[in-house]
């Protein structure tokens, strides 16, 4: 975990579902919130690294990211435990880890999903071409 000017402690987890997403900066966050998203509140959720809460505001066309003042790091704490991502690991270690530890996971889980995406691409991509009929050009002669 490392700081950034604004104070946050990053990663950053912030969605506009149920489950978690990080995001490695504020301007990541920010560049991929819509602002017609932030307007209409489909933002609930925004923490830090360190379980502060933070806020999602619109300045023009423009999302800003900021802290609220609060700290959560417990709420934070139940939804990356309760993520898709982290039901990988063991129950009884789910229930232990520290926060520190479910944001590393997290992080190092996401990490190595993201770089097995465009093999499984690539992979759905050669079992579709197997199965696709072969067109060929043949002409008398």
């Amino acid at each position: 975990m490392n700081s950034n000017a604004q104070g946050l402690v990053l990663p950053i987890f912030a969605s506009d579902d149920p489950e978690p997403a990080i995001y490695r900066s504020a301007h990541e966050l920010a560049t991929y919130a819509e602002p017609i998203d932030v307007r209409n509140g489909e933002w609930v959720r925004a923490y830090d690294a360190a379980g502060n809460r933070l806020t999602l505001t619109i300045e023009g066309d423009v999302v800003r990211i900021a802290p609220s003042g609060e700290s959560s790091p417990n709420e934070l704490a139940e939804w990356l435990r309760s993520s898709r991502l982290l039901q990988k690991h063991d129950a009884g270690w789910l229930r232990g880890a520290a926060l520190p530890e479910l944001v590393a996971a997290f992080d190092t889980d996401e990490n190595l999903l993201r770089e097995q995406r465009p093999f499984a691409r690539f992979a759905l991509w050669l079992r579709l071409r197997r199965k696709a009929p072969v067109k060929t050009d043949h002409k008398g002669g």
